[in-house]
């Protein structure tokens, strides 16, 4: 049978939110993928902190709104102004008490995540803050030791080109990220002949952190403080994240750059880097929420990308 990369995706996202014990998981499938079709890897695993979140409660003048936690820390949420959008930089907010959310989703989107005590709401929602006298927020979030793990495949001594995907996620996660790293697999699995000159990293921990200000992609960091050389010796870097549910762009402007690949020596490789992403608008209808299914991949849209990868790569 045919390899199908909408057959992987569905794998990712039938474990669920890939945090923790999950991740673990999808590293698992993915070193299994590897090892039906023979492809070397080396694992690097790393340890840091993430959120678990406990509890997240909301009331306005006494009725119940449901909400998801969106901070990194606990607390009470007492603003007596606290509705931003989420489609607004959390860069903005960071350490606002805050309660989000996202007007192009109609579902509640986790878009954003603060170092204040917040919250993500439906948009539908938004209107019973509206006038509201008395507004009520709790999260409680528990700072918990986590082992995440990068898997390398290909050249990492020499590569000509380096590309990076990641497996963790919110929710299921099947645009955001698995689609990504079903097309890496699919690169490096059926078409081996990149590997004489391409280093593929599979990332984990890339949704949450704690590092500020910036508390995503540190994965790709931790890659980034091990393997900096790769990086200024490759002549080029890609990094898939959110492919498949419409065309496939490749873009190389630092400020969309920055949010699918933030390391700290992006500006002196920004010249050579390329995100390869979808429609951004059409994204956000369901960006970190649990519209995110594999429904909205087409295995045709995953191939079109994966030609242009290989000729790219080629």
């Amino acid at each position: 049978m045919a390899y199908t990369m909408i057959e992987f995706i569905k794998k990712l996202y039938a474990l669920g939110e890939r945090q923790f014990e999950k991740e673990q998981q999808a590293a698992v499938l993915i070193r299994k993928e590897l090892e039906a079709y023979h492809v070397p890897y080396r694992t690097e695993h790393f340890t840091m902190n993430l959120p678990r979140f406990k509890k997240a409660e909301l009331s306005v003048d006494g009725h119940t709104i449901p909400c998801v936690a969106t901070s990194l820390v606990s607390g009470k949420i007492t603003s007596p102004n606290p509705l931003i959008s989420s489609l607004t930089s959390s860069q903005n907010f960071l350490h606002n008490s805050n309660i989000n959310f996202n007007q192009l989703c109609r579902s509640i989107s986790r878009s954003n995540h603060y170092f204040a005590p917040s919250v993500a709401v439906h948009a539908h929602d938004v209107k019973h803050f509206l006038g509201a006298e008395s507004v009520q927020g709790t999260v409680i979030v528990h700072k918990v030791r986590h082992t995440a793990t990068n898997i390398l495949v290909g050249n990492s001594k020499n590569p000509r080109y380096v590309v990076f995907s990641h497996f963790d996620s919110l929710y299921g996660g099947a645009v955001d990220n698995a689609s990504g790293t079903a097309l890496s697999l699919y690169l490096a699995t059926q078409h081996k002949e990149l590997l004489a000159h391409t280093l593929f990293v599979f990332s984990g921990n890339e949704e949450l952190s704690y590092d500020e200000p910036i508390y995503w992609g540190h994965g790709y960091r931790v890659f980034e403080a091990k393997h900096g050389s790769a990086l200024k010796r490759a002549k080029h870097i890609f990094v898939i994240d959110c492919i498949g549910f419409s065309k496939t762009n490749f873009v190389r402007d630092q400020k969309v750059v920055i949010l699918g690949f933030p390391v700290k020596s992006l500006s002196t490789i920004i010249n050579k880097t390329t995100l390869v992403i979808g429609d951004y608008q059409k994204m956000m209808t369901f960006y970190h929420s649990d519209l995110d299914t594999p429904e909205l991949i087409t295995e045709a849209e995953m191939r079109r990308a994966a030609q242009a990868m290989i000729k790219k790569l080629s």
